[in-house]
């Protein structure tokens, strides 16, 4: 479900940079800002600070002042005022809170970040893809980061491997089958 509403997030923001007929950056990316409807589906909300992009050799920026949320903000849009799609991504990348994880990250290292009420419950490769997307999001380096687009292929392959994960495992485990019940 987790993977799902990040999945629904995503594609809004993917939406804005690639598909609308004028491109835009949200630049106030934050949970508070991602709203869930009754079946817990993801939707972008807030667009008080989203801004138009124009073309540029070098992709689209917007040159403005900087607003959004600190925290959410990426460094070089902090720097210069250019907010792009990477901005947005970056802001994305700081949901999962990994920035400062180690770059030697492991399963050990990434369980600190995961709901104990998931009770060890979940496909622990699914939540390591998870973690290094999140890192390549938040690099300070705007080129290196994925687009929105690549972020939501990525995910979707995840999503697809963790709905395989449970339909394996909840026939095999009355705890996990009593959670997936209690969607």
């Amino acid at each position: 479900m987790r993977n799902q509403i990040a999945l629904d997030a995503e594609r809004g923001l993917e939406y804005i940079h690639e598909h609308a007929k004028t491109h835009y950056v949200h630049r106030d990316i934050k949970t508070s800002n991602i709203l869930l409807d009754e079946a817990f589906m993801a939707k972008i909300s807030d667009f008080g600070l989203v801004k138009l992009v124009e073309k540029t050799g070098e992709g689209e920026i917007s040159v403005t002042k900087v607003v959004g949320t600190y925290g959410y903000l990426a460094p070089k849009y902090l720097s210069d005022g250019l907010a792009t799609s990477k901005s947005d991504v970056y802001a994305f990348g700081m949901l999962t809170a990994l920035k400062n994880s180690p770059d030697s990250m492991n399963m050990l290292s990434l369980k600190e970040f995961t709901d104990p009420n998931m009770m060890n419950l979940y496909p622990h490769d699914c939540l390591f893809k998870i973690a290094m997307l999140g890192k390549q999001c938040v690099d300070d380096d705007p080129i290196l980061r994925p687009n929105m687009k690549q972020v939501v292929i990525s995910l979707s392959q995840t999503l697809l491997s963790s709905i395989e994960w449970e339909a394996t495992v909840a026939g095999n485990n009355q705890v996990f089958s009593g959670l997936v019940q209690g969607r």
